[in-house]
């Protein structure tokens, strides 16, 4: 018995939805298969990110927590960040010099001498000079600076910023002899881990120098365990105003590559109470000389290396470290050292929709284009010509060479008779 006309209708949709359901389940299976195979390799499918290391020398608690967080984070920008500590500001320029490291972290108004090939990526926060005395020593020196002549001050590591920027202050105060330079004190150089380690306060300095972020935990520790004092520093405005006056400094020593700019010194403000209540320590609000620190880098350094750099430590998880936060207002300052093509790259790339930009890069495409166009129709009508060209000469094919040489023979033949007929008459 054949099938009716409704029964046979009725399998092909049965057969139909059966094909519709197998696809979509196929194709539901392979989506997973290859999402969960993306979501398994998607490291391996990242690219390598690109190694930073950071030069850096000891500044206190807020320099190494901004680095220890730039490391910690900087996967996030494809960054693998390196720390590399150093003694001084001096080998720290001197490794990204030799490509030894990428990028430092600098105090700023330090000028290089050695004209390596350094460049600034961006300053960041300011870091004040602070200068604690002994509590015995605090009256007196408050009065007359000149009551530290001949007295053992720390000036942190030799070529440290802490060193030069302290050394020129102290010859600023008068404390160096004017024709030498030789200093009228008894300069000592202890790192600060040292300082923070001594137990015995009859074997600390009279006096110690620290560049760093307030509040700094050497510091501190000075107030809290060998009774140490802040001093006020209120040079700022005249000490910045001296670089305009007929410098009077003794050529460097040999081998002597750091120099401070004055250009670059700001005054700043050590807050009172910061670092102790009972007794105040500092009483006051104390006025202090300061250096912005700065990241700079090495020329080696690719641009968008600098910019994934800077979009590290503007982001939340960077600028709110440090108080005031960073922001990108920071690149609107004077920069010490020559600039990275990378910043100015990372600001372009902040740029709002620029609607007059995008129409004129429209017209120069369209432009380039009409060129290639008009050499494409040029090319088109010469081809088009030259085919019309040949089509137009007389062909000859096979069958025109046979006919012809038919007609040849046909000739000859008729030749021949005729010839044979001449010679029968």
């Amino acid at each position: 018995m054949k099938p009716t006309r409704g029964a046979s209708g009725t399998g092909v949709l049965h057969w139909l939805r059966h094909k519709i359901l197998y696809s979509i389940s196929f194709g539901l299976a392979v989506l997973v298969v290859m999402g969960a195979a993306l979501f398994h390799f998607s490291d391996l499918l990242k690219p390598k990110p690109d190694i930073v290391r950071i030069a850096y020398s000891a500044g206190g608690p807020a320099r190494k927590h901004l680095l220890d967080e730039m490391a910690l984070n900087g996967r996030k920008w494809n960054l693998d960040i390196q720390l590399i500590p150093t003694p001084n500001t001096d080998t720290s320029l001197t490794k990204i010099d030799q490509q030894i490291a990428d990028v430092g972290l600098i105090a700023g108004a330090i000028e290089d001498r050695a004209a390596r090939k350094v460049v600034e990526i961006t300053p960041l926060y300011m870091e004040p000079l602070q200068l604690v005395v002994k509590a015995e020593l605090y009256d007196s020196v408050s009065h007359d600076f000149g009551q530290l002549k001949g007295k053992s001050i720390s000036m942190d590591n030799t070529d440290s910023a802490t060193d030069v920027l302290a050394t020129e202050l102290l010859r600023f105060m008068g404390l160096a002899d004017p024709a030498t330079g030789r200093p009228l004190y008894r300069p000592i150089h202890i790192e600060q881990s040292q300082l923070f380690a001594q137990q015995d306060t009859a074997a600390m300095p009279d006096a110690i120098f620290q560049i760093g972020g307030v509040p700094s935990a050497t510091i501190a520790s000075l107030v809290a365990n060998h009774d140490y004092r802040v001093m006020a520093l209120p040079f700022g405005g005249a000490f910045n105003l001296s670089q305009f006056r007929e410098s009077k400094a003794p050529k460097p020593a040999p081998g002597q590559h750091l120099g401070v700019n004055k250009a670059f010194i700001e005054e700043a403000v050590i807050p009172a109470y910061v670092y102790g209540v009972l007794p105040a320590v500092p009483a006051t609000d104390t006025r202090t000389i300061a250096a912005r620190l700065i990241l700079v880098g090495g020329q080696h350094l690719k641009k968008d290396v600098v910019v994934r750099i800077l979009g590290l430590v503007m982001s939340p998880e960077i600028s709110h470290v440090v108080e005031p936060q960073l922001t990108v207002k920071l690149l609107e300052n004077e920069f010490q050292f020559q600039r990275h093509p990378g910043t100015d790259a990372y600001l372009a790339s902040l740029k709002p929709f620029d609607l007059e930009d995008i129409i004129s890069r429209y017209h120069r495409t369209v432009e380039i284009w009409g060129i290639f166009g008009a050499l494409y129709l040029a090319v088109a009508n010469a081809w088009k010509w030259w085919r019309e060209r040949q089509e137009r000469k007389p062909k000859h094919s096979v069958g025109d060479f046979l006919s012809q040489v038919l007609e040849v023979e046909a000739e000859l033949r008729h030749a021949a008779s005729d010839q044979d007929r001449r010679v029968l008459e």
